[in-house]
Order: structure tokens, then C-alpha cells, then sequence
């Protein structure tokens, strides 16, 4: 330490309090350390905005978000989305449906077996047999739906964004 610093310790521990607000800023950078466990809890709302990335990294114990109530949103208002894991991806609802919807195109391919589903009609490709098991088939009219997508913000930080005040 060659320039003057403040330098708090305590064999047993330190706190700080206060009934008011408690505000810790570093022009450069500012770095929690912890031998075993950092806790963080608000009684309210847990907000972060940062003008550059996010980045969460767990080594052994993987990731877990949960919401008691409320949704769950996750947007990437102007580029792509990536969703890959090393074994099984599941994607379910227990009590409701599964919407896959995409402006130009869904793909959804296995083994060299696929559907495609465009615009311009459905396609089903595969090297081996197409089994279709039902008691019933029907043949109806042409019908489409256009789908519905979520509002995206600019990213400039004048957005209203679900995470302000």
C-alpha cells in the first residue's frame, strides 16, 4: 500500500448500520471477498444495472433461479439467445402450455430427422419412417396464425426498464 488508505479490521467481525441509507462507491472497482459465503438480502427489491455485461460463473454446484410468485422474464433486446447444455434440455409447464413461436422460422431436428416450420408451410424430413399414431385423422381448410411478440426496449438507460424504481 503505497498511497494512504483506510483500513478496517476486527478479529471478531465488523458491522456498520444505520436507519438511513448506505451508499459505497470506488471510481475503479470494488471487490467483495469472501473465505466461504457472500449473502446478500433486501426486503424489498435486489436491482443491478450495469452499462457493460453480467457475467455469473458457479464451478461445481451449478445455477438455480427461483420466483415463489410472479413470472420469470429473460429478453435479449437486440441480438441473439443461447440455450445449450452437455445432457438433457427440458422445457415444461405443469399447469399451463409451451408456446414456440418465431417471426421467420421454428426448426426443431434429432438424429437427421426434422420439422421445419416457416412461413411457406411445414416440412418434415427424415432418413427413416414418419409414425403417426392415432385413432383419427382429420383433414380440414387452410388456417394460420400470426404470432404475438414481447415489446423490447432500445437499451438506452432512459428505458422503463422492470427492474427501476
Amino acid at each position: 500500500m503505497n498511497e494512504p488508505h483506510l483500513l478496517l479490521a476486527g478479529a471478531g467481525g465488523l458491522q456498520a448500520t444505520t436507519p438511513a441509507t448506505v451508499h459505497i462507491n470506488g471510481e475503479e472497482h470494488i471487490a467483495l471477498t469472501a473465505g466461504r459465503n457472500v449473502s446478500v438480502t433486501a426486503r424489498k427489491s435486489l436491482l443491478a444495472s450495469v452499462l457493460g455485461k453480467i457475467s455469473l460463473f458457479a464451478q461445481s454446484l451449478g445455477i438455480k433461479l427461483f420466483a415463489a410468485k410472479g413470472a420469470v422474464e429473460i429478453q435479449a433486446q437486440s441480438d441473439k439467445m443461447a440455450l445449450a447444455a452437455l445432457k438433457d434440455l427440458s422445457i415444461s409447464s405443469t399447469d399451463g402450455r409451451v408456446v414456440i413461436t418465431a417471426a421467420k422460422e421454428v426448426w426443431i431436428g434429432a438424429g437427421g430427422s426434422y420439422i421445419q416450420i416457416n412461413g411457406n408451410g411445414i416440412v418434415n424430413g427424415s432418413s427413416g419412417p414418419i409414425v403417426e399414431k392415432t385413432p383419427k385423422w382429420s383433414k380440414q381448410g387452410a388456417d394460420a396464425q400470426m404470432p404475438s411478440f414481447p415489446p423490447f426496449g432500445t437499451g438506452k438507460p432512459t428505458d422503463d426498464y422492470s427492474h427501476s424504481l
